[in-house]
């Protein structure tokens, strides 16, 4: 489903700069692009489920996702939203199975990429926050 003003992603890669940060790089179908600086804790979570493996127990984000399945509800998409004073902003927007009820909960960027991974659900970024990808 197409958003206006917002760019599909379509990969996400995990990095560490130089300064031993993750670096999380979102890549749209038209070829732009968003870095994220994210915490060690989520780096793992979103590298977990990218490479589709589970520990024994869940974590945060297999918990959080069990609590909404247990509750009927499914998330939808993410949508990385905004930047201000050099923080991104995110939204999950959650639709409960019958799909009569809609909500859209304020989340960090890292949290609403690995919930969506978990769910999968499409992933979206503010065409304002992208950056043209040289070739």
């Amino acid at each position: 489903m197409a958003l206006d003003g917002y760019g599909l992603v379509e990969t996400i890669n995990l990095a560490r700069d130089d300064n031993d940060n993750n670096a999380l790089l979102l890549t749209t179908y038209s070829k732009k692009i968003v870095v994220l600086a994210i915490g060690d804790a989520e780096a793992h979570s979103i590298m977990l489920e990218l490479n589709k493996k589970k520990y024994a127990r869940p974590l945060t984000h297999d918990l959080m996702k069990n609590m909404l399945i247990a509750v009927n509800y499914k998330i939808e998409r993410a949508l990385i939203t905004d930047l201000k004073n050099n923080t991104y902003y995110a939204l999950i927007r959650i639709v409960s199975e019958d799909g009569k009820n809609i909500a859209h909960l304020d989340a960090r960027p890292s949290d609403a990429i690995a919930m969506a991974l978990r769910f999968e659900a499409e992933i979206y970024v503010n065409e304002n926050l992208l950056t043209q990808i040289s070739d």
